[in-house]
Formats: structure tokens, sequence, C-alpha cells
């Protein structure tokens, strides 16, 4: 039966981001790592991941916090989320939130 209602089925943006602080964890395991548990969470939870909307930080440090400099690759998307350049109800797949930041929890947080 036809309700006249149409269900918004569109899924929100999602985005995907990995992060490794030295060419030997890159040489490592870390990127695979990180990638393989964004695709699990993507299949588990039925969301597609467009390649161009993958965030990386080669070599950046998060105890630093370089990832969120303006020459890190964290650090420019949040500048898109803050100009509204990246849409409302974005995904962002972090694995750990090591990955995010290395920083005390209260000084990730802002």
């Amino acid at each position: 039966m036809d309700s006249g209602v149409k269900e918004n089925s569109k899924k929100p943006l999602v985005i995907s981001y990995i992060r490794w602080s030295t060419a030997g964890q890159k040489i490592g395991h870390s990127e695979k790592r990180q990638t393989d548990a964004a695709k699990e969470w993507l299949d588990k939870n039925g969301y597609e991941l467009d390649e161009s909307y993958v965030i990386e930080d080669d070599g950046k440090s998060g105890y630093h916090s370089e990832n969120f400099s303006e020459n890190g690759a964290l650090g420019q998307f949040a500048s898109k989320v803050k100009r509204g350049e990246i849409p409302k109800g974005t995904i962002l797949l972090i694995e750990d939130f090591s990955r995010f930041s290395r920083a005390k929890v209260s000084l990730a947080q802002e």
C-alpha cells in the first residue's frame, strides 16, 4: 500500500581517516589495519565508501597534533567542516581514538 510518503533512503557521506606517524608504520601494517577496519565497519553497517573520501595523514604525529595543523589532512577536514563544505550528518570513520589524537582527551575534544 502506498502511503504517499517517500522515504529518504540516501545514506550520509562516509569519510575514512587513517594516520601513522612514521615511515616504518606505513611499511608495517598500520595503513592496512586501519583500512581493513574501515571496510569491516562499512560492510557490517551497509555503507559504501567513495575512495576519494579517504583522509590520510602520512607521517603526522597525533601526540603533537600535527594532524590537526593546517598542513595536516585532519586539520584541513576540520576547516572544511567549519566552513560548511562537508554535509551535515557525514560519518568520519577512525579505527581508534589514538589515530585521531594522542593528546589528552580534554584537549583533543576541543
